[in-house]
């Protein structure tokens, strides 16, 4: 699921009816003052360049269809079994980058993300956990709870006026979604050219697309959430044979 944001462009020309401001002029005997005068405003919503491009990987969705645990590789903790999902380890759950640079960085770039009920932080890489339930196949009845291990990657860009230079979050604590943008940004490399690492210029998240400055230009960002580990636990009484659950994912931008 996402939101996507229009952007507002002043494509009409701003115009005045027939010859009335092309000159002052007395008004007609007994009227106001600027009778008969009337100004014509249009223009259009666009939204045919998208800032941000997002998607569940495919080799992801597939692996989270048909999975095959046995019950005797579950561990009993408690009154509860659990089985740890090899098939969702270390697999993307989120990627999303900016097809092309924002002019500016400002509102409106920077992107609210919220897995099941948890909120992603885009001011710094983070580990979450979370769960959600699982249901037994073709009903309504919850039959246990999927444990989701999460971390963010979180990567922005942007060059300066002021020293002609640009920088990036540094990728040692992004690499994730610095490879991102560096694949799928067009003329990511022309752009870039020469990039440094953010910690030079205080570039270290992507808070700073939410941040108008005149300085900036050329803002960009991506980001990489990653299923660090899934685990499977359910009441050891009433295993289900077949059972189902669903994480939402919304995005709106900041």
């Amino acid at each position: 699921m996402k939101k996507t944001l229009l952007t507002l462009s002043m494509l009409g020309a701003i115009a005045v009816s027939g010859s009335a401001m092309a000159q002052f002029a007395d008004a007609p005997v007994n009227q106001g003052a600027g009778a008969g005068t009337k100004l014509t405003i249009s223009g259009m919503l666009t939204n045919t360049n998208p800032n941000w491009m997002w998607q569940i990987p495919e080799d992801t969705a597939n692996r989270a269809t048909s999975i095959q645990l046995k019950t005797i590789e579950g561990v009993v903790n408690g009154t509860n079994t659990e089985w740890i999902l090899p098939a969702m380890a270390d697999q993307s759950l989120l990627q999303g980058y900016m097809k092309t640079p924002s002019a500016t960085s400002g509102a409106g770039l920077t992107p609210i993300i919220t897995v099941g009920s948890t909120s992603i932080l885009t001011s710094t890489p983070q580990n979450y956990m979370l769960t959600t339930d699982i249901m037994k196949a073709d009903t309504t009845s919850v039959a246990g709870t999927l444990e989701i291990s999460l971390t963010s990657s979180l990567v922005a860009a942007a060059c300066y006026h002021s020293t002609g230079l640009c920088y990036t979050t540094d990728g040692s604590t992004a690499i994730a979604a610095l490879n991102l943008l560096k694949r799928n940004q067009l003329d990511y490399f022309v752009t870039y050219e020469g990039i440094r690492i953010g910690r030079e210029h205080d570039l270290n998240n992507l808070e700073l697309l939410s941040q108008t400055t005149s300085d900036r230009f050329a803002a960009s960002g991506a980001v990489d959430i990653n299923l660090r580990s899934v685990k499977l636990i359910v009441p050891t009484a009433s295993i289900p044979n077949k059972w189902t659950a669903s994480l939402p994912i919304t995005i709106s931008m900041k």
